[in-house]
């Protein structure tokens, strides 16, 4: 299967996400003195700049010059977010984009302030590849066996050309920025991994993660109904009841139908 990419009008809430990027990575450029506000550091978020594990993941790296170097890097992250981003959108919804886009970004930034913390170090972070690069790792997961056509002639999977350039760019972090770095950028990877395992229940294209995939997948079909009133775990037969007392009242919506297209996954 060869991947054709859709180049169209990105949907509004992407096209918006793109152009907070370029405000957010253009303006420390103009205005230098914002780039430590904007920026990860321990420094900062203990002096109670709480925004900084979301700003930094808005923030290209290397941008406090405007250089021919810094602007292809940033072309290349928002047509990276911009192409993968809509077929997320496309496939999965707004709501799965977003939580792959924040969820593992904010996630790796906690991490490595703990980290900085138990260091005692602290240097300022600007993490844009941490989102792009967990919104690649997605993209995997939707075409696992794509492939694009290099000089019209070459056929190569995404996969593997994706998987190539995170671990030449987690290898140029370490050694020249951060180890903790590259590791916060490999966090949020395998945190984009695991969110589609289990809410996409799909498998990778890599054949010897497959078992342990299926275990994931396989726990995820057997997530469990709680009752948000009582807090308590629901029976087969109370998730039924309730469904039907809904389905009487205001008829089948979409939660319900949600609720019964799990049950049943489950029960088969």
């Amino acid at each position: 299967m060869f991947n054709k990419f859709n180049l169209s009008t990105p949907p509004k809430h992407l096209k918006n996400l793109l152009i907070i990027i370029a405000i957010f990575s253009l303006i420390p450029c103009i205005i230098h003195s914002l780039a430590p506000y904007l920026g990860l550091s321990l420094i900062g978020f203990l002096g109670a700049y709480f925004w900084q594990p979301i700003t930094f993941l808005f923030m290209q790296p290397n941008m406090l010059e405007i250089s021919f170097n810094s602007i292809l890097q940033l072309f290349f992250y928002i047509f990276a977010i911009y192409t993968v981003g809509s077929e997320i959108i496309y496939q999965k919804g707004v709501r799965s984009f977003y939580i792959l886009f924040l969820l593992p970004g904010i996630i790796s930034g906690l991490f490595l302030l703990g980290a900085m913390f138990l260091l005692s170090t602290s240097y300022v972070v600007y993490g844009l590849a941490i989102p792009t690069y967990s919104l690649l790792t997605a993209y995997i997961m939707l075409g696992t066996n794509a492939r694009i056509l290099i000089f019209h002639s070459v056929p190569l999977k995404i996969s593997g050309i994706i998987s190539a350039i995170f671990f030449i760019h987690l290898f140029t972090i370490a050694s020249n920025i951060s180890l903790l770095v590259a590791f916060a950028h490999f966090l949020a990877v395998i945190l984009s991994y695991i969110y589609c395992l289990w809410a996409w229940k799909t498998h990778s294209p890599f054949s010897k993660l497959f078992n342990f995939e299926k275990t994931i997948i396989k726990k995820a079909h057997k997530a469990e109904f709680y009752d948000f009133t009582s807090g308590s775990k629901m029976s087969e037969a109370q998730i039924v009841d309730e469904i039907l007392d809904n389905s009487k009242e205001k008829g089948l919506g979409k939660k319900d139908k949600a609720k019964l297209k799990k049950f049943f996954q489950r029960k088969n």
